[in-house]
């Protein structure tokens, strides 16, 4: 098994000028057993119309019925994933050229369920700019950690589906910290790779950041209160009604204004999550300080 099927997955939404330079970065790959998938969350247009000619015979695409977010989207294409290993790349981003090689090559040595990878921040106007060359690359540069960025990482796909996935209903924010305290407390290892890079630029948000900070907010809700201990995720309850109020209005008056407008659903949602049992203080603390 040193050559496995890797499965990448680039779930996309409304970024058609992007998503041919990320499949290039993926076909350019020093490690070539490998399928692609993608998987559109409902686009304003037929995907299809706007891959490449000589790429289309070479990428799979799944075309959903509406926006599942990106949680629920990444589940449903696992769902068509057929490789031992899931690599998830976002859409507006352009890998190097040995990420999926070098992440493979940590799994087989660390038999982690996941290998995070890291984001370079570079400047560019279109995505054609994008730096085509070579980074600091040596194999060895990864250290244990307590959570993973779902937009680049590799995991076997099989935990993938064992847990069950990420929240179907968590639309932006936090699914990540859920997947990864039940791996924690399931004793598996998240690794984190230098050696592991993609390339992303300053793109524009498809959600505005008010939004997108309550509904990370809200996610973060729904996790305290589904996982930690019980005395923490009570406390986690109080500290929210009382203290991100005031983040909200350091933020901005219509922050504000939306938190408060949201607030009744926001409880009512998270207590929806709320189960007595969590994962272990030991796992909670070990999380804690896997986060530094």
């Amino acid at each position: 098994m040193n050559h496995p099927l890797v499965s990448v997955l680039i779930l996309t939404w409304n970024r058609k000028e992007y998503i041919n330079h990320c499949i290039d970065g993926v076909l350019k790959q020093s490690y070539s057993n490998i399928e692609i998938i993608i998987a559109d969350n409902n686009s304003n247009y037929k995907i299809s119309d706007h891959i490449l000619k000589e790429y289309k015979p070479l990428v799979r695409i799944i075309s959903f019925e509406r926006n599942y977010g990106c949680p629920q989207g990444r589940n449903l294409g696992v769902k068509n994933c057929k490789g031992d290993f899931v690599f998830f790349v976002d859409d507006d981003g352009y890998l190097h050229k040995d990420a999926i090689s070098n992440s493979i090559a940590i799994q087989l040595e660390t038999n982690a369920a996941v290998i995070a990878g890291v984001v370079e921040q570079i400047v560019w106007k279109h995505p054609d700019d994008i730096p085509n060359r070579e980074v600091d690359i040596a194999i060895g540069q990864y250290r244990e950690k307590s959570i993973f960025s779902g937009g680049i990482c590799l995991i076997k796909r099989t935990i993938f589906e064992d847990i069950g996935g990420y929240p179907s209903d968590f639309l932006y924010g936090s699914e990540e910290v859920h997947m990864s305290l039940q791996l924690l407390e399931m004793g598996m290892k998240i690794i984190q790779s230098k050696d592991v890079v993609l390339f992303h630029g300053p793109l524009g948000d498809q959600i505005s950041k008010d939004m997108k900070n309550l509904s990370n907010w809200n996610n973060k809700l729904c996790v305290a209160l589904n996982l930690y201990p019980l005395p923490i995720k009570l406390t986690f309850l109080i500290y929210f009604i009382f203290a991100y109020p005031i983040y909200s209005l350091k933020i901005s008056n219509k922050c504000f204004a939306l938190f408060i407008f949201y607030f009744p659903f926001t409880i009512i949602r998270s207590l929806m999550y709320f189960r007595i049992t969590g994962i272990s203080y030991k796992t909670y603390l070990n999380y804690k300080r896997l986060l530094k």
